[in-house]
């Protein structure tokens, strides 16, 4: 039994956006609300009313099937894609992904006019659908033949609101870092400044305004004025100050990333479930700017990721998303960081030869009001809480504390799943395997004593590129129970597979092994082999936590393997209006499936990612078709998808894809 004693800090209330109030329209604590479903659900209250929000952390839908008592209106969060920085030497950080809300939504801290679309969201009888769609991050500038110093690129345009009776909501994806002898790019905030070729500043990039006047982010710094190649880089711009210029003078500190917003539209700041940690240690912070990065012959300290509050940078850091911009000195060379998921920062900039930071991903966020007897009493804290069929679930998506505070033991159920390993990359002559599952576990009957007990989330395994691997995923931990991550895909020759929660997936060799350390019942599949046939190489899937990947096709297609089955979750947690995993044989709520493995010179189809798992590389890439492979689908641990054969430039495999840990007990 877990045994542990935290004091809990008493509940806050909304910060930032918020200070406690409601930005619905007649609330109160009577009546019942709508009925929608979509993205992952928490339900808590705040200042005498209860809400339910709907996190989308990847593009979805969100649909109301029946309209309450309550008003319908709806408060609203959109952050599109933070901006990639720029590669090698001086580039500026990332500027984070434009943030807008409702024009309802309470704040304390921002003008009126301030990040505020001016479209309200009152929705419809149902059923009446919403699409919601959930921008990347932008990727990092590579260093690739003769161009030594390109800039990253701007975050994913956009992150957006839409239906048939709301004016779309759309948000600005972050402006890319500058790099050595340029600008950073305009977005929602704009990307810092890179180091000087001339002698002069390096100009910031702007803030984009949604249409109209509305602020939806700030511009990034300036990159140094002075000596040339030994300048560094300023600080994209966050959501709520401006990135911090870099001083002239060497050496000299990269400028700080500018900082974020703290918008508790999700829940309180502990659940968890949308924003990362800011100052003070508290939750719910989005859109912080990427640290500027800095010639790695100087002696000048980064510039820390969404930590720069306009007059200074808070120590900590990165805050609210932002990347850090690394140091120099040892190890030289050092990439940029990548801004957190699922916030909109800016990515962080590199030191030296090395890879800009990749920009986190956005984020959308609906809530609205329910009566206060639709939430059900809580047992414990931590994660999203949502109710049904007389159960409390607790929805962890990220690292964080279950604490048990009924006062007695408490039984409960739950599953555990790790980070999903990658597909491997393109190798010059040959396809790749698709990355293992993470681990799967599950059971009832667990107790756990009051806490904390810490949940820790695994991360997908990072893909390689055409010089390295790949990587497993992360294992994903509640108390006693620990599930392996996914083993990442082979890559021809070595065919250097790794075992794991599941194994994976061979090329040109066999696939490694699934349920790897020993647990009953096993916790993930073997990974399917890859082999040499007509003259290609192809990869086998990787294994799944429902089934075995699949060999290579040796007859008829001479393709890639597909991804092993994922497994439906247990029926507590099927909750209909909550979307947790990917659609399967039997329905929705599907996770920890096996990514598909690579078409070799002579094949016509790549694998199939297993529920959950990605997919092989695109085999025709273009501007709007990358050849990069297909990540798992994030929480859900799935395999990244193996690189086809044939592409040019060489296609990396698909990340993993995080993991999850649900518990359930008695309402």
């Amino acid at each position: 039994m877990l045994d542990w004693f935290k004091k809990e800090k008493p509940f806050s209330g909304f910060a930032g956006f918020g200070g406690g109030g409601t930005g619905l329209a007649g609330a109160g604590s009577g009546g019942t609300g709508m009925q929608a479903s979509g993205g992952i659900i928490n339900e808590y209250t705040d200042g005498g009313n209860a809400y339910r929000a709907h996190v989308f952390k990847a593009t979805g839908t969100f649909t109301v099937t029946e309209l309450g008592s309550l008003p319908a209106v709806c408060d609203y969060l959109v952050i599109a894609g933070g901006g990639g920085t720029g590669s090698r030497w001086h580039a500026g950080g990332g500027g984070a992904g434009g943030l807008l809300v409702n024009p309802q939504f309470p704040t304390s801290t921002v003008p009126s006019s301030q990040n505020r679309s001016g479209v309200t969201f009152t929705a419809s009888a149902g059923p009446t659908s919403y699409t919601i769609t959930v921008g990347g991050g932008g990727i990092g500038g590579q260093v690739t033949g003769s161009n030594s110093n390109p800039p990253g690129s701007a975050g994913g345009n956009s992150s957006s609101l839409a239906g048939p009776d709301v004016t779309t909501v759309s948000s600005t994806g972050g402006g890319y870092g500058g790099t050595y002898g340029s600008a950073g790019g305009a977005g929602g905030s704009g990307g810092g400044g890179g180091g000087p070729n001339t002698g002069s500043s390096m100009a910031a990039g702007a803030a984009t305004n949604y249409p109209g006047p509305t602020q939806q982010g700030n511009p990034g710094g300036t990159g140094s004025p002075g000596e040339p190649g030994q300048g560094n880089g300023g600080g994209g711009g966050g959501a709520g100050n401006a990135g911090q210029n870099c001083p002239p003078g060497t050496p000299t500190p990269s400028g700080g990333g500018g900082i974020g917003l703290q918008v508790l539209i999700g829940g309180p700041e502990s659940s968890g479930s949308a924003g990362v940690a800011g100052p003070g240690g508290e939750g719910g912070w989005f859109a912080g700017g990427g640290g500027g990065g800095y010639y790695s012959g100087s002696s000048g300290g980064p510039g820390a990721g969404g930590s720069y509050n306009g007059s200074s940078v808070l120590p900590g850091g990165p805050y609210a998303g932002g990347g850090p911009g690394n140091s120099g000195g040892s190890p030289p060379n050092l990439s940029g960081t990548s801004g957190s998921a699922n916030t909109g920062g800016g990515g962080g900039a590199p030191a030296g030869n090395a890879i800009g930071g990749v920009g986190g991903s956005g984020i959308v966020v609906v809530r609205y009001q329910i009566g206060s007897s639709e939430v059900g009493s809580a047992k414990a804290t931590g994660g999203a809480i949502s109710y049904y069929n007389d159960k409390t679930i607790h929805t962890f998506i990220q690292t964080g504390d279950f604490n048990n505070t009924s006062g007695s033991p408490l039984s409960v159920e739950y599953v555990v799943v790790a980070g999903g390993g990658s597909g491997a990359p393109q190798n010059t002559t040959a396809a790749s395997g698709g990355g293992g599952a993470g681990g799967y576990r599950t059971d009832t009957g667990l107790t756990i004593g009051p806490g904390p007990n810490t949940v820790t989330i695994g991360a997908g395994g990072a893909a390689g590129d055409n010089s390295s691997l790949g990587s497993n995923g992360g294992d994903s931990v509640f108390g006693p129970i620990t599930s392996t991550g996914g083993g990442r895909g082979g890559k021809f020759p070595s065919n250097t597979t790794s075992t794991g929660g599941s194994g994976g997936g061979g090329s040109p060799g066999a696939g490694a092994a699934g349920n790897t350390p020993p647990v009953s019942p096993s916790q993930g599949n073997s990974g399917g082999s890859g082999a040499l046939t007509g003259g290609g190489y192809h990869g086998g899937g990787g294994g799944g936590a429902g089934g075995a990947g699949s060999n290579y096709d040796a007859a008829g297609a001479h393709g890639g393997g597909p991804g092993g089955i994922g497994v439906q979750l247990p029926s507590t947690f099927r909750n209909p209006l909550g979307i947790i995993g990917t659609p399967g044989p039997a329905g929705t709520h599907y996770v920890a499936g096996g990514g598909g493995g690579g078409k070799g010179g002579n094949g016509t189809t790549g694998g199939v990612g297993g529920s959950g798992g990605g997919g092989p590389s695109n085999p025709n890439p273009g501007p709007t078709a990358p050849g990069n492979s297909t990540p798992g689908t994030i929480n859900t641990g799935g395999g990244g998808g193996g690189a086809n054969y044939g592409l040019s430039p060489v296609a990396e495999g698909g990340d993993g894809g995080s993991g999850i840990v649900l518990i359930a007990y008695p309402t």
